[in-house]
């Protein structure tokens, strides 16, 4: 990874051995291990820029959300704009190499303490959430054009995501919630990411909340976007769109 300094240095000023090292290094991060490099980017420039791994992780999952969601990044985070597109790049890797897996869960564990807000959290493991998975859709028996899924205490995704992926209906609506914002953002990219690069469904409308599922949470939306082609009426599911 390009240091701070680096970062900021003129295109000008790098010497050819320089640029050569620059693209052998891009090159092996490109076909190299997405979640070890993922995990040694956050590791790396968390410290560059004096902040907690958890933070640093937490800005970037937010960075990502604006992006999808509003196609847009906040003024505040373009000194990160390096970082952001490693990031970018290693989630959308390790989305089209492991479809619809927690792949967010895992890098949460690594760099960050789970439970830090003590709001009782417990990521469900990516094996148990397919066998759940496997479960929950062997007990459809007729073929559905629409399902719907509905996960209150999503975390980031694992248990919804394996759900959704192993369904085989042609529109899958899923309305996620959980009362860690951050988690809400993460569970929301994977699902959009999934449509995106693996296309398992023609349409996906996601409904984010983060709010407390014991309570009404209904005021606590966050976005609605439509990911494939539009429904027959969109107008009865009232939410933005999406490419």
């Amino acid at each position: 990874m390009l240091t701070r300094e680096e970062e900021n240095k003129l295109v000008s000023d790098w010497t050819d051995a320089e640029r050569n090292n620059l693209a052998k290094m891009h090159t092996k991060l490109m076909l190299g291990n997405a979640q070890k490099n993922l995990v040694k980017l956050i590791k790396q420039k968390s410290q560059e820029f004096a902040k907690k791994e958890s933070v640093f992780l937490e800005e970037l999952i937010d960075m990502f959300f604006q992006h999808i969601t509003n196609n847009s990044i906040s003024r505040k985070y373009y000194q990160y704009k390096y970082s952001f597109e490693w990031f970018r790049f290693f989630i959308e890797k390790l989305t089209a190499e492991k479809p619809y897996e927690d792949n967010l869960g895992y890098i949460f564990h690594k760099v960050s303490n789970i439970d830090k807000k003590n709001l009782g959290q417990s990521f469900t493991p990516n094996d148990l959430s397919k066998l759940i998975s496997v479960l929950l859709n062997h007990s459809v028996t007729n073929i559905q054009t629409h399902r719907k899924f509905y996960e209150p205490t999503c975390g980031t995704g694992s248990l919804v995501l394996a759900t959704v992926g192993d369904s085989d209906c042609q529109t899958a609506e899923v309305t996620i919630n959980d009362l860690d914002l951050t988690l809400v953002k993460a569970c929301y990219i994977q699902l959009a990411l999934n449509q995106l690069i693996n296309r398992k469904h023609k349409t996906l409308i996601i409904r984010a909340f983060n709010g407390d599922a014991l309570t009404d949470f209904s005021k606590s939306h966050l976005v609605s976007q439509c990911f494939g082609e539009q429904p027959s009426d969109p107008e009865d599911f009232n939410f933005s769109s999406a490419a």
